[in-house]
Protein backbone atom coordinates (compact mmCIF):
# COMPACT_ATOMS: atom_id res chain seq x y z
CA UNK A 1 0.00 0.00 0.00
CA UNK A 2 2.62 2.19 0.97
CA UNK A 3 4.53 1.88 -2.26
CA UNK A 4 1.56 1.92 -4.18
CA UNK A 5 0.72 5.69 -2.62
CA UNK A 6 4.33 6.78 -3.24
CA UNK A 7 4.03 5.99 -6.86
CA UNK A 8 1.03 7.79 -7.18
CA UNK A 9 2.41 10.95 -5.37
CA UNK A 10 5.69 10.73 -7.72
CA UNK A 11 3.12 10.70 -10.73
CA UNK A 12 1.33 13.55 -9.72
CA UNK A 13 4.80 15.28 -8.83
CA UNK A 14 5.53 14.79 -12.49
CA UNK A 15 2.56 15.79 -14.17
CA UNK A 16 2.91 18.95 -12.18
CA UNK A 17 6.31 19.85 -13.25
CA UNK A 18 5.06 18.96 -17.17
CA UNK A 19 2.21 21.10 -16.96
CA UNK A 20 4.09 23.66 -15.41
CA UNK A 21 6.71 23.75 -18.12
CA UNK A 22 4.32 23.57 -20.74
CA UNK A 23 2.42 26.56 -19.35
CA UNK A 24 5.85 28.39 -19.22
CA UNK A 25 6.80 27.76 -22.50
CA UNK A 26 2.84 28.73 -23.65
CA UNK A 27 3.50 32.12 -22.12
CA UNK A 28 6.89 32.77 -23.29
CA UNK A 29 4.83 32.05 -26.90
CA UNK A 30 2.13 34.24 -26.10
CA UNK A 31 4.65 37.03 -24.71
CA UNK A 32 5.96 37.13 -28.10
CA UNK A 33 3.37 36.72 -30.71
CA UNK A 34 0.68 37.97 -28.52
CA UNK A 35 1.25 40.94 -25.75
CA UNK A 36 3.44 42.50 -27.81
CA UNK A 37 1.41 42.33 -31.25
CA UNK A 38 -1.53 43.87 -28.76
CA UNK A 39 0.64 46.39 -27.44
CA UNK A 40 2.02 47.73 -31.02
CA UNK A 41 -1.67 47.57 -32.31
CA UNK A 42 -2.85 49.44 -29.23
CA UNK A 43 -3.42 53.20 -30.13
CA UNK A 44 -2.89 54.21 -26.43
CA UNK A 45 0.50 52.46 -26.32
CA UNK A 46 2.13 52.47 -30.33
CA UNK A 47 -0.28 54.77 -32.17
CA UNK A 48 -2.16 53.77 -34.75
CA UNK A 49 -1.85 50.58 -36.50
CA UNK A 50 -1.04 52.02 -40.28
CA UNK A 51 2.21 53.51 -38.42
CA UNK A 52 3.13 50.26 -36.97
CA UNK A 53 2.83 48.60 -40.37
CA UNK A 54 4.99 51.31 -41.70
CA UNK A 55 7.75 51.26 -39.16
CA UNK A 56 7.45 47.42 -38.60
CA UNK A 57 8.70 46.78 -42.47
CA UNK A 58 12.41 47.90 -40.93
CA UNK A 59 12.56 46.82 -37.66
CA UNK A 60 14.90 43.94 -36.84
CA UNK A 61 15.14 44.10 -33.14
CA UNK A 62 12.54 42.35 -31.18
CA UNK A 63 11.48 42.70 -27.30
CA UNK A 64 11.52 39.94 -24.94
CA UNK A 65 10.14 40.48 -21.32
CA UNK A 66 11.79 37.78 -19.93
CA UNK A 67 15.14 36.84 -19.52
CA UNK A 68 14.75 33.21 -19.99
CA UNK A 69 13.85 34.40 -23.57
CA UNK A 70 17.13 36.09 -23.86
CA UNK A 71 19.37 33.34 -23.34
CA UNK A 72 17.41 30.78 -25.85
CA UNK A 73 17.68 34.02 -28.71
CA UNK A 74 21.49 33.89 -28.03
CA UNK A 75 21.88 30.21 -27.80
CA UNK A 76 24.19 30.74 -25.04
CA UNK A 77 25.11 33.18 -21.85
CA UNK A 78 24.71 36.87 -23.30
CA UNK A 79 27.29 37.82 -20.26
CA UNK A 80 30.21 35.49 -22.34
CA UNK A 81 29.94 38.22 -25.14
CA UNK A 82 32.86 40.31 -26.13
CA UNK A 83 31.78 43.88 -24.10
CA UNK A 84 31.35 46.57 -26.81
CA UNK A 85 33.74 48.78 -28.25
CA UNK A 86 33.62 51.58 -30.63
CA UNK A 87 35.71 48.78 -32.74
CA UNK A 88 32.77 46.59 -33.31
CA UNK A 89 30.55 49.29 -33.76
CA UNK A 90 33.28 51.22 -36.48
CA UNK A 91 33.74 48.24 -37.91
CA UNK A 92 30.43 47.32 -38.46
CA UNK A 93 29.88 50.14 -40.63
CA UNK A 94 32.86 49.50 -42.51
CA UNK A 95 31.60 46.46 -43.79
CA UNK A 96 27.80 46.77 -44.34
CA UNK A 97 28.03 50.42 -44.61
CA UNK A 98 25.49 51.17 -41.42
CA UNK A 99 25.21 51.28 -38.01
CA UNK A 100 24.69 48.32 -36.04
CA UNK A 101 21.33 48.04 -34.77
CA UNK A 102 20.09 44.15 -34.40
CA UNK A 103 19.83 42.66 -31.40
CA UNK A 104 16.91 42.59 -28.68
CA UNK A 105 15.48 44.63 -25.46
CA UNK A 106 14.86 43.44 -22.31
CA UNK A 107 11.90 45.09 -21.14
CA UNK A 108 9.85 45.08 -17.69
CA UNK A 109 6.53 43.07 -17.12
CA UNK A 110 4.67 45.13 -17.96
CA UNK A 111 6.52 46.37 -21.31
CA UNK A 112 6.60 50.25 -20.86
CA UNK A 113 9.95 51.85 -20.53
CA UNK A 114 11.62 52.00 -17.31
CA UNK A 115 15.40 51.46 -15.33
CA UNK A 116 15.04 48.00 -16.00
CA UNK A 117 15.11 47.93 -19.71
CA UNK A 118 18.24 47.45 -21.41
CA UNK A 119 19.32 46.53 -25.18
CA UNK A 120 21.64 43.45 -26.19
CA UNK A 121 22.88 43.96 -29.62
CA UNK A 122 23.68 40.63 -31.31
CA UNK A 123 26.91 40.77 -31.81
CA UNK A 124 28.36 42.36 -28.30
CA UNK A 125 27.01 43.33 -24.53
CA UNK A 126 27.06 46.15 -22.72
CA UNK A 127 28.62 47.40 -19.29
CA UNK A 128 26.79 49.55 -18.19
CA UNK A 129 28.58 51.70 -15.52
CA UNK A 130 26.09 51.53 -13.04
CA UNK A 131 26.59 47.95 -12.35
CA UNK A 132 30.12 48.42 -13.80
CA UNK A 133 33.26 46.37 -12.25
CA UNK A 134 35.78 49.92 -11.96
CA UNK A 135 35.40 53.60 -11.59
CA UNK A 136 34.54 56.25 -14.30
CA UNK A 137 37.36 58.52 -12.98
CA UNK A 138 39.83 55.45 -13.74
CA UNK A 139 38.43 55.60 -17.32
CA UNK A 140 38.26 58.68 -17.82
CA UNK A 141 41.82 59.39 -16.52
CA UNK A 142 43.08 56.77 -18.42
CA UNK A 143 41.52 58.02 -21.86
CA UNK A 144 42.08 61.63 -20.54
CA UNK A 145 38.68 62.78 -21.03
CA UNK A 146 38.46 66.21 -18.82
CA UNK A 147 35.81 68.33 -21.67
CA UNK A 148 33.05 66.71 -23.15
CA UNK A 149 30.96 68.87 -25.59
CA UNK A 150 27.43 67.97 -27.24
CA UNK A 151 25.91 69.38 -30.08
CA UNK A 152 22.60 69.05 -31.92
CA UNK A 153 19.25 69.52 -31.82
CA UNK A 154 16.72 69.00 -28.53
CA UNK A 155 17.16 65.54 -28.90
CA UNK A 156 21.03 65.84 -28.00
CA UNK A 157 20.26 68.89 -25.07
CA UNK A 158 17.97 66.37 -23.15
CA UNK A 159 20.84 63.57 -24.12
CA UNK A 160 23.38 66.05 -22.41
CA UNK A 161 21.02 66.61 -19.45
CA UNK A 162 20.71 63.25 -18.68
CA UNK A 163 24.71 62.55 -19.08
CA UNK A 164 24.84 64.86 -16.48
CA UNK A 165 22.30 62.98 -14.56
CA UNK A 166 24.56 60.26 -14.56
CA UNK A 167 27.15 61.98 -13.20
CA UNK A 168 25.44 63.32 -10.29
CA UNK A 169 24.24 59.53 -9.73
CA UNK A 170 27.31 57.69 -10.12
CA UNK A 171 29.03 60.27 -7.71
CA UNK A 172 26.76 61.13 -5.60
CA UNK A 173 27.21 64.77 -5.64
CA UNK A 174 25.70 67.51 -7.75
CA UNK A 175 26.98 69.21 -10.59
CA UNK A 176 27.90 72.84 -11.04
CA UNK A 177 26.82 75.14 -13.31
CA UNK A 178 29.31 77.62 -14.50
CA UNK A 179 28.10 79.21 -17.65
CA UNK A 180 25.04 79.78 -19.59
CA UNK A 181 23.33 81.59 -22.62
CA UNK A 182 21.09 84.30 -21.47
CA UNK A 183 19.07 83.44 -24.31
CA UNK A 184 19.35 82.84 -27.89
CA UNK A 185 20.91 85.54 -29.57
CA UNK A 186 23.22 86.34 -25.95
CA UNK A 187 26.53 86.77 -27.96
CA UNK A 188 28.48 86.89 -24.44
CA UNK A 189 28.74 83.39 -24.25
CA UNK A 190 30.98 83.27 -27.48
CA UNK A 191 32.70 85.92 -27.06
CA UNK A 192 36.24 85.50 -27.99
CA UNK A 193 38.93 88.55 -27.29
CA UNK A 194 40.78 90.55 -29.88
CA UNK A 195 38.31 89.99 -32.91
CA UNK A 196 39.31 93.75 -33.91
CA UNK A 197 36.46 95.48 -34.02
CA UNK A 198 34.76 92.44 -35.35
CA UNK A 199 31.37 91.31 -34.31
CA UNK A 200 28.84 88.02 -33.92
CA UNK A 201 25.61 88.26 -35.89
CA UNK A 202 22.88 86.25 -34.75
CA UNK A 203 19.38 85.27 -35.83
CA UNK A 204 16.12 84.70 -33.41
CA UNK A 205 15.35 81.14 -32.70
CA UNK A 206 12.38 79.82 -33.09
CA UNK A 207 12.68 76.70 -31.11
CA UNK A 208 12.54 78.31 -27.39
CA UNK A 209 14.33 79.91 -24.55
CA UNK A 210 16.24 76.32 -23.11
CA UNK A 211 16.43 74.86 -26.93
CA UNK A 212 18.52 77.80 -27.92
CA UNK A 213 21.07 78.05 -25.22
CA UNK A 214 24.34 77.26 -24.35
CA UNK A 215 25.07 76.12 -21.12
CA UNK A 216 28.16 74.33 -19.31
CA UNK A 217 28.85 72.49 -16.33
CA UNK A 218 31.50 71.08 -14.25
CA UNK A 219 30.56 67.43 -12.49
CA UNK A 220 32.58 65.50 -10.25
CA UNK A 221 33.96 62.15 -10.68
CA UNK A 222 32.72 59.02 -8.45
CA UNK A 223 35.37 58.21 -5.95
CA UNK A 224 38.53 57.00 -6.92
CA UNK A 225 40.29 54.18 -5.18
CA UNK A 226 41.75 56.27 -2.69
CA UNK A 227 38.68 57.52 -1.18
CA UNK A 228 38.89 61.14 -2.70
CA UNK A 229 36.93 62.95 -5.44
CA UNK A 230 38.92 63.44 -8.91
CA UNK A 231 39.23 66.15 -10.58
CA UNK A 232 35.78 67.57 -12.25
CA UNK A 233 34.82 66.47 -16.14
CA UNK A 234 33.56 69.81 -17.62
CA UNK A 235 29.99 68.69 -19.67
CA UNK A 236 28.48 71.23 -22.19
CA UNK A 237 25.70 71.64 -24.91
CA UNK A 238 25.74 74.17 -28.01
CA UNK A 239 22.48 74.31 -30.10
CA UNK A 240 23.14 72.91 -33.22
CA UNK A 241 19.70 72.67 -35.65
CA UNK A 242 20.69 72.82 -38.52
CA UNK A 243 24.13 71.43 -40.53
CA UNK A 244 24.81 74.70 -41.53
CA UNK A 245 23.33 76.71 -39.21
CA UNK A 246 23.10 80.51 -40.24
CA UNK A 247 22.08 81.44 -36.59
CA UNK A 248 25.68 82.51 -35.64
CA UNK A 249 28.26 84.18 -37.68
CA UNK A 250 31.40 86.40 -37.40
CA UNK A 251 30.88 89.85 -39.29
CA UNK A 252 34.43 91.38 -40.66
CA UNK A 253 33.69 95.13 -40.57
CA UNK A 254 36.87 96.11 -41.91
CA UNK A 255 37.65 93.21 -44.16
CA UNK A 256 41.23 94.38 -45.92
CA UNK A 257 42.39 94.93 -42.94
CA UNK A 258 41.18 91.73 -40.97
CA UNK A 259 42.87 89.98 -44.34
CA UNK A 260 45.96 91.09 -42.97
CA UNK A 261 45.92 89.93 -39.36
CA UNK A 262 44.86 86.92 -40.08
CA UNK A 263 41.09 86.61 -38.98
CA UNK A 264 39.16 84.10 -41.42
CA UNK A 265 35.74 84.46 -42.40
CA UNK A 266 33.21 82.59 -40.19
CA UNK A 267 29.74 82.13 -42.43
CA UNK A 268 27.92 80.48 -40.17
CA UNK A 269 27.79 78.45 -36.53
CA UNK A 270 29.83 75.60 -36.72
CA UNK A 271 32.41 77.63 -38.48
CA UNK A 272 32.97 79.92 -35.63
CA UNK A 273 33.11 77.48 -32.85
CA UNK A 274 36.42 75.68 -35.54
CA UNK A 275 38.03 78.83 -35.80
CA UNK A 276 37.36 81.33 -32.99
CA UNK A 277 35.07 80.39 -29.78
CA UNK A 278 36.90 76.24 -29.31
CA UNK A 279 40.31 77.21 -30.21
CA UNK A 280 40.28 80.09 -28.13
CA UNK A 281 38.16 77.70 -25.02
CA UNK A 282 39.92 74.74 -25.65
CA UNK A 283 39.16 71.53 -28.16
CA UNK A 284 36.99 69.03 -26.04
CA UNK A 285 38.42 65.17 -25.64
CA UNK A 286 34.99 64.31 -26.88
CA UNK A 287 32.40 65.46 -28.81
CA UNK A 288 29.41 63.62 -29.48
CA UNK A 289 27.70 65.06 -32.57
CA UNK A 290 24.04 64.29 -33.27
CA UNK A 291 22.11 65.18 -36.47
CA UNK A 292 19.32 67.43 -36.56
CA UNK A 293 17.66 65.51 -39.38
CA UNK A 294 13.83 66.31 -37.34
CA UNK A 295 14.77 69.67 -38.68
CA UNK A 296 16.64 69.34 -41.96
CA UNK A 297 13.92 67.47 -43.05
CA UNK A 298 11.42 70.37 -43.36
CA UNK A 299 14.04 72.10 -45.21
CA UNK A 300 15.92 71.02 -48.04
CA UNK A 301 16.03 68.09 -50.45
CA UNK A 302 18.90 65.03 -50.04
CA UNK A 303 20.20 66.77 -52.84
CA UNK A 304 21.29 70.23 -50.81
CA UNK A 305 21.79 68.07 -47.70
CA UNK A 306 24.13 65.66 -49.25
CA UNK A 307 26.58 69.02 -50.04
CA UNK A 308 25.61 70.15 -46.36
CA UNK A 309 27.07 66.93 -44.94
CA UNK A 310 30.41 66.70 -46.65
CA UNK A 311 31.13 70.26 -45.60
CA UNK A 312 30.31 69.63 -42.08
CA UNK A 313 32.70 66.04 -42.30
CA UNK A 314 35.18 68.45 -44.25
CA UNK A 315 35.28 70.97 -42.26
CA UNK A 316 35.74 69.04 -38.96
CA UNK A 317 38.32 66.87 -40.42
CA UNK A 318 40.56 70.25 -41.49
CA UNK A 319 39.85 71.73 -37.73
CA UNK A 320 39.46 69.60 -34.74
CA UNK A 321 42.44 68.04 -33.19
CA UNK A 322 43.52 64.50 -33.88
CA UNK A 323 43.48 63.73 -30.04
CA UNK A 324 39.67 65.12 -29.99
CA UNK A 325 37.09 61.52 -29.82
CA UNK A 326 34.48 62.62 -32.43
CA UNK A 327 31.10 60.12 -31.67
CA UNK A 328 28.91 60.50 -34.58
CA UNK A 329 25.01 59.51 -33.48
CA UNK A 330 22.01 58.49 -35.74
CA UNK A 331 18.53 59.84 -35.64
CA UNK A 332 15.61 57.92 -34.69
CA UNK A 333 12.39 57.45 -36.53
CA UNK A 334 9.22 59.38 -35.44
CA UNK A 335 6.14 58.49 -34.02
CA UNK A 336 3.70 59.98 -36.70
CA UNK A 337 0.49 59.54 -34.92
CA UNK A 338 2.28 62.56 -32.02
CA UNK A 339 4.08 64.60 -34.74
CA UNK A 340 2.32 68.49 -34.79
CA UNK A 341 0.25 68.45 -37.49
CA UNK A 342 1.97 71.81 -39.04
CA UNK A 343 4.88 69.41 -39.10
CA UNK A 344 3.35 66.22 -41.35
CA UNK A 345 1.74 69.12 -43.58
CA UNK A 346 4.58 70.97 -44.82
CA UNK A 347 6.76 67.24 -44.58
CA UNK A 348 4.32 66.14 -47.21
CA UNK A 349 4.06 69.22 -49.36
CA UNK A 350 8.10 69.26 -49.51
CA UNK A 351 8.79 65.68 -50.12
CA UNK A 352 5.63 63.52 -50.39
CA UNK A 353 7.21 61.21 -47.88
CA UNK A 354 6.61 60.31 -44.58
CA UNK A 355 8.74 62.07 -41.69
CA UNK A 356 10.21 58.69 -41.77
CA UNK A 357 11.03 57.88 -45.01
CA UNK A 358 12.72 60.88 -45.09
CA UNK A 359 14.86 60.22 -41.80
CA UNK A 360 15.95 56.54 -43.23
CA UNK A 361 17.41 58.50 -46.36
CA UNK A 362 19.19 61.05 -44.59
CA UNK A 363 20.65 58.23 -42.44
CA UNK A 364 21.74 56.36 -45.16
CA UNK A 365 23.46 59.67 -46.83
CA UNK A 366 25.17 60.05 -43.09
CA UNK A 367 26.30 56.62 -43.22
CA UNK A 368 28.01 56.76 -46.94
CA UNK A 369 29.46 60.51 -45.92
CA UNK A 370 31.34 58.71 -42.81
CA UNK A 371 31.84 55.35 -43.75
CA UNK A 372 35.41 56.43 -45.63
CA UNK A 373 36.45 58.46 -42.84
CA UNK A 374 36.24 56.42 -40.02
CA UNK A 375 38.41 54.32 -42.35
CA UNK A 376 41.19 56.50 -41.72
CA UNK A 377 40.67 57.79 -38.86
CA UNK A 378 40.87 56.27 -34.97
CA UNK A 379 39.44 58.76 -33.10
CA UNK A 380 36.03 59.41 -35.49
CA UNK A 381 33.71 56.74 -34.04
CA UNK A 382 30.10 55.63 -34.09
CA UNK A 383 27.43 54.25 -32.57
CA UNK A 384 23.93 52.32 -32.58
CA UNK A 385 21.64 52.59 -35.41
CA UNK A 386 19.10 54.70 -33.37
CA UNK A 387 16.49 53.53 -35.37
CA UNK A 388 16.74 49.90 -35.65
CA UNK A 389 16.71 49.83 -31.71
CA UNK A 390 13.99 52.12 -31.40
CA UNK A 391 11.42 50.79 -33.34
CA UNK A 392 9.57 48.03 -31.30
CA UNK A 393 9.04 51.70 -29.20
CA UNK A 394 8.78 54.06 -31.59
CA UNK A 395 5.04 55.39 -30.03
CA UNK A 396 5.60 53.60 -26.77
CA UNK A 397 8.93 55.98 -26.04
CA UNK A 398 7.59 58.97 -28.12
CA UNK A 399 6.19 61.78 -25.58
CA UNK A 400 5.46 64.28 -28.84
CA UNK A 401 6.30 62.59 -31.99
CA UNK A 402 9.76 64.31 -31.94
CA UNK A 403 11.34 63.54 -27.83
CA UNK A 404 11.85 60.46 -26.42
CA UNK A 405 10.82 59.81 -22.74
CA UNK A 406 13.96 60.80 -19.50
CA UNK A 407 14.90 56.38 -19.96
CA UNK A 408 15.74 56.50 -23.10
CA UNK A 409 18.53 59.44 -23.15
CA UNK A 410 19.41 57.58 -20.10
CA UNK A 411 20.35 54.57 -21.54
CA UNK A 412 22.11 56.15 -24.42
CA UNK A 413 24.43 58.03 -21.82
CA UNK A 414 25.30 54.58 -20.25
CA UNK A 415 26.20 52.89 -23.25
CA UNK A 416 28.19 55.91 -24.89
CA UNK A 417 30.36 55.96 -21.96
CA UNK A 418 30.10 52.17 -21.79
CA UNK A 419 31.76 51.75 -25.27
CA UNK A 420 34.16 54.39 -24.66
CA UNK A 421 35.49 53.24 -21.08
CA UNK A 422 35.86 49.54 -22.72
CA UNK A 423 37.46 51.00 -25.87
Amino acid sequence: MKHYLFGFALLTLLMAIACFYSFSYKYDQWVNSNTIIKQQNNPNDLGERSNFEEDKKNCSTKIFLRKTQLLKYFGQDIKSQEVCNFGYFNNYLKKYGQFAGEGVWYAPPTGAPSVQSDFYPSGCSFMRFSRGDYLLSECFEMKKIRKILVTGDSNARKLTQNMIQLFEDIAGKKCKEIAFQKSGNDTKYFDVPNLNNSKILTKPCDFGFISCSSWRYQCPMDYSSNGKFEDNVTIEFIPMFRFVDLSMQLSLDERNATRRIGLLSANNKLEYLLKYYLPYNGFPDMWIFSPPFHHESLHHNLTVLKVDINYLINIMNSFVPARTKIIFMADARKCNDKLPKHILQTNKQQMNVSMNERIDQMNRLWYAALRPKIDNSKNWNVLLDATKITCPFVCTWHIDGAHYVGVWYKLMSEYILSILCHS
